[in-house]
């Protein structure tokens, strides 16, 4: 009989503690298996859960498995809360995002406004111009970069998001 994997819905377990002892002032938890529905595992429940969970473990190349895996819901878990749109080549690699700017106008301002474009290091000044370009892009670690124009905001899109990238250690699931 051939051996196969069958993907299913998932049982979700947690650990969760649900006994506290107390002995010589030291409060212990005591830690169960309970289902999705609130459910404690009994011993004989837990015994096979732990046997067929070690059987999973024990595969070959699963540590690649798992880490890629682990990497692929991360970056699942950024695109909806950030609401991107990935797009994929024909191996499955992630393209990086087309670049998302706004031009911003200085409009009426009673002080000057100074800044630098973030790519070409050309000063901008509300003095000099209009506006300035600046990046909309999702990660929120950054301050948001501005550029002098839309081929420097360009640039300076890519630059940001492969940084973002690789600081994130995704660069295995994009074609850059």
């Amino acid at each position: 009989m051939q051996e196969r994997t069958l993907f299913r819905a998932r049982k979700t377990y947690t650990v969760s503690p649900i006994v506290h002892t107390i002995k010589d002032g030291v409060t212990t938890p005591h830690n169960a298996f309970v289902d999705n529905l609130g459910n404690i595992l009994s011993l004989q429940e837990v015994q096979d859960l732990i046997e067929k969970t070690k059987s999973f473990y024990e595969l070959d190349s699963i540590d690649n498995h798992i880490r890629k895996n682990n990497l692929e819901a991360s970056l699942i878990k950024i695109r909806e809360l950030y609401d991107i749109y990935l797009e994929q080549d024909e191996n499955g690699l992630y393209l990086v995002p087309e670049p998302n700017y706004n031009y911003i106008e200085f409009g009426f301002r009673k002080r000057a406004w100074y800044g630098t474009c973030g790519w070409c290091s050309h000063k901008i000044s509300s003095k000099l111009v209009e506006g300035y370009y600046a990046l909309n892009h999702f990660s929120h670690e950054l301050e948001r970069e501005k550029a002098c124009s839309v081929n420097c905001a360009e640039a300076l899109w890519k630059d940001v998001v492969k940084d973002w990238i690789h600081r994130q250690g995704f660069q295995e699931l994009f074609k850059l």
